[in-house]
């Protein structure tokens, strides 16, 4: 799930709670700190040179480096180590079976 800083304000195509779990976490902590969530479609055209990650359960939050052919800028990553760290720390190891 592709997700977009764009000023103050964090813009992403799912809205939580509900179909992604770690995208719903994500958006509750932007709202419990005053960040303005945006729920839109992008186009790679509309990424070039932002802050954009991919968040997921397995691999929590991503920061997006580079695009694949094109002339698109990755921007810098701002905001994602602080943002991943604070996501790692909810995880819980898996019960013994």
């Amino acid at each position: 799930m592709p997700a977009r800083w764009s000023g103050g304000s964090w813009a992403s195509p799912w809205r939580a709670p509900g179909a992604r779990a770690s995208t719903g976490l994500v958006q509750e902590r932007a709202v419990r700190h005053g960040i303005r969530i945006a729920h839109r479609e992008r186009t790679l055209a509309a990424l070039d040179g932002g802050e954009v990650w991919l968040v997921n359960a397995l691999h929590g939050i991503r920061p997006v480096t580079g695009w694949a052919g094109g002339e698109l800028a990755a921007g810098p990553a701002l905001r994602a180590a602080e943002w991943r760290e604070w996501l790692e720390s909810l995880t819980e190891p898996l019960p013994d079976k």
